[in-house]
């Protein structure tokens, strides 16, 4: 479970980075209460002594354990420095327990050799790719455009070899132009789109952020648009396929919208070469300020323009109340493809009768708020059956500005 980048390590596992942390924080919870009972029992044989060379270094290793599982409390609120001390405690706990281990027999030294062994390879592993995906014989490096879009930024890498990107994945950048401590930073954000021009083969992704503090403000607040020097690892992330699929429901709140454009761009894609298999699309998105529908407007009408002859996608826009009037349903453009509701997103009435009895398979993506989220999988849970499938997206939508979400847009 040692390993400097989990993204990698869950990919090559074929573990969502989600459960991947959960693996790790077990492990690391089950590490510490055997440390503990291991440490109480050697009290309870003989006194402790932190001249004791065997005890001290024994001390050490628990010590590095405990502060290693006490500090994930600053996570949230100091997520830069706390990754840094964390692996500098791993590191602490790890050196200790094999100068503890020095005077005991060879097979217990085996266990603490095949985790550093895991570790050095992973991080070999990964500075290997990182090189590969950034440096070629004409670039060092990628290029980064930052614009903003008032209260977000939208970043464009144009990328040194095209890395394939699929819908859902994320990529961490590393921009160290953009503030003081860029340089020892690099962050996750959703890909939204990627473009790779036919003549020259180049990549290009397209990254929305939202503003909030730290890096994103900085962002945000950047005094030109670039180009900036960029490094990009990646891409991970769960992929999923939609081939199977018939009838889909994407329910997003908030910034959440972003990791569904790319999957709706995949089904149009795809659809575009079967274009006689009967499909559906609906988007429910509950937009949180009226702002974030200039954030994505031109990858929507984009979307919208794909879609045309088809006219399989649908969006319901559940918008702020305006004076707490209750308004009915609007419907705007054509072929009653975007309706506006001014109210919050019920789950109840989201989900129709008629999807969970449609005929073909179902699939159902969320990124939304913990509350949505919570609904949307009850009702999964009451209705689920082997034709209909749900899932979590890797990023999921903030509650509040005190929380951190995974490839955070």
């Amino acid at each position: 479970m040692l390993s400097g980048k989990f993204s990698m390590v869950a990919g090559l596992l074929g573990m969502s980075i989600h459960s991947y942390k959960d693996c790790h924080g077990t492990t690391g919870t089950i590490a510490l209460c055997l440390g503990l009972t291991h440490a109480l029992v050697a009290i309870q044989r003989q006194v402790f002594s932190i001249r004791d060379p065997l005890q001290f270094y024994g001390f050490l290793a628990l010590l590095g354990l405990v502060a290693t599982i006490v500090f994930t409390v600053f996570r949230r609120c100091f997520y830069e420095v706390f990754i840094r001390v964390h692996y500098a405690l791993a590191l602490l706990a790890l050196i200790s327990l094999w100068r503890h281990l020095d005077r005991g027999t060879a097979f217990p030294r085996l266990y603490v050799r095949v985790s550093a062994l895991g570790m050095i390879c992973s991080t070999c592993l990964h500075w290997a790719l990182l090189l590969r995906r950034n440096v070629t014989a004409k670039k060092f490096g990628c290029e980064a455009r930052v614009i903003p879009r008032g209260g977000a930024t939208e970043i464009v890498l144009t990328l040194a070899r095209p890395l394939r990107a699929r819908a859902g994945q994320y990529v961490y950048i590393w921009i160290p132009a953009i503030c003081r401590w860029a340089a020892i930073q690099s962050h996750p954000f959703t890909i939204i789109s990627s473009e790779i021009d036919k003549r020259s083969g180049v990549e290009t992704l397209f990254l929305l952020v939202k503003e909030r503090a730290g890096f994103t403000k900085r962002l945000a607040s950047a005094r030109n648009q670039g180009p900036y020097l960029a490094w990009v690892d990646g891409p991970y992330g769960h992929t999923y396929t939609v081939s199977p699929y018939d009838a889909f429901l994407m329910v997003a709140t908030g910034i959440g919208i972003v990791a569904q454009i790319p999957f709706i761009r995949e089904i149009l894609d795809e659809h575009s070469c079967q274009p006689g298999r009967r499909r559906s699309i609906f988007i429910a998105w509950e937009v949180d300020e009226m702002v974030h529908l200039d954030w994505v407007k031109k990858w929507m009408d984009k979307l919208l323009e794909q879609d045309c002859g088809s006219y399989i996608l649908r969006f319901g826009l559940y918008l702020p109340p305006v004076d707490n009037v209750k308004m009915s349903p609007i419907s705007d453009g054509e072929h009653n493809r975007i309706w506006k509701i001014h109210a919050p997103l019920d789950p109840l009435k989201v989900i129709s009768h008629d999807f969970w009895n449609s005929g073909g398979k179902r699939l159902v993506t969320v990124s939304a708020k913990t509350t949505v989220r919570d609904a949307i999988r009850e009702l999964a849970r009451k209705n689920m059956n082997s034709r209909m499938k749900l899932v979590d997206l890797d990023f999921q939508a903030f509650n509040d500005s005190s929380q951190r979400s995974h490839a955070m847009p």
